[in-house]
């Protein structure tokens, strides 16, 4: 299994506002992410819950699905998810806002 190393975020997690990051916790779909990453780090707020990211691929539009417990990946669809960053990660602490 593959481990998240992300379990602090510096900014209050999650959007209130409804949007493409859609955020399911033990099946129930209350939240949204900000972005890729921070729905990810999302599943620290929920410790021993399977937590859901559903999301279409900002590239192509087709649908993408994670499903994290604890910090592990427990399944991906399509399996090649990656995610994107356009800034170097020794440089995110600079300027958070932006990154």
């Amino acid at each position: 299994a593959q481990t998240l190393g992300i379990r602090r975020w510096p900014v209050v997690p999650g959007d209130p506002h409804p949007n493409q990051y859609r955020i399911s916790v033990d099946g129930r779909q209350s939240w949204f992410g900000q972005c890729g990453v921070e729905s990810l780090a999302l599943c620290w707020l929920f410790p021993g819950k399977s937590v859901q990211i559903e999301s279409p691929c900002l590239d192509c539009g087709g649908p993408m699905r994670i499903v994290v417990r604890d910090g592990v990946i427990l399944s991906r669809d399509p399996e090649e998810i990656v995610i994107y960053v356009d800034i170097p990660i020794g440089q995110w602490s600079k300027d958070w806002p932006f990154t």
